[in-house]
């Protein structure tokens, strides 16, 4: 009785362990029997996995253009000249790390040239107009969104700059500048390009001078005091 009730099971499982073994296979051109194709991953996908696992860290340029506006200079409470742009340049290195799909963190070292020029508002009036060369190290945290099969990808930041003025020449009496440490803290929206180029519009949201009259807040935020930064990394 017991063998009765085996053997129709085998006979099935027999069936089914041949059906199962034939549906895993194709036929060529050639009539040649061939597994199956199993199914992979995009190009695109394999391409996007390969540059993050390839771009955990990159080296590169950067250059930007400063707008700004200080409400006081040595003490000395200023106003801008309504003729005369405050204006500047940088010009330098960075380093970034992709901490993972979306966040990324940036530092680096940078030359800065600024020029002002102000009426004063005090000490009998007059004019200040002066050239200033600095050096600066960002810190700056990044989240980018990623959209699917796009290389473009915006983002947002937010950065803490260390400034070490190094020289100043200027009419009025630029020996402060030497001395003094400068902290700003900046807000930043902008795209990326395959992670390799980017661009970014950077408001001051405060900023900090140490070892001089106007510690606190000695440029003006917002849209009076920003930065268009563009940078290319490999």
């Amino acid at each position: 009785m017991k063998t009765r009730l085996i053997a129709p099971i085998v006979f099935s499982a027999a069936v089914l362990t041949t059906a199962y073994a034939q549906s895993q296979m194709t036929t060529g051109f050639d009539g040649q029997t061939n597994p199956a194709p199993v199914a992979s991953k995009t190009v695109y996908e394999n391409n996007q996995h390969q540059n993050a696992d390839s771009d955990i860290f990159e080296f590169g340029i950067t250059f930007a253009f400063d707008s700004f506006l200080e409400n006081k200079i040595a003490g000395t409470t200023v106003e801008a000249n309504e003729f005369y742009h405050h204006i500047g340049a940088n010009l330098g290195i960075v380093m970034r790390w992709q901490l993972n799909h979306w966040m990324s963190f940036l530092t680096g070292l940078s030359a800065i040239y600024h020029h002002g020029q102000y009426e004063m508002t005090c000490r009998g009036g007059g004019t200040i107009n002066y050239h200033n060369i600095m050096a600066e190290i960002p810190l700056q945290l990044r989240y980018a969104i990623s959209f699917n099969r796009t290389r473009v990808r915006p983002f947002a930041s937010i950065s803490t700059n260390i400034v070490k003025p190094i020289y100043m020449w200027d009419e009025y009496d630029g020996a402060y500048a030497i001395q003094d440490w400068e902290f700003l803290e900046y807000l930043g929206f902008g795209v990326e390009l395959n992670r390799h180029v980017a661009i970014q519009w950077q408001p001051l949201l405060y900023s900090i001078r140490t070892n001089a009259p106007e510690k606190w807040a000695p440029y003006d935020g917002g849209i009076d005091s920003w930065r268009m930064t563009f940078e290319f990394t490999w």
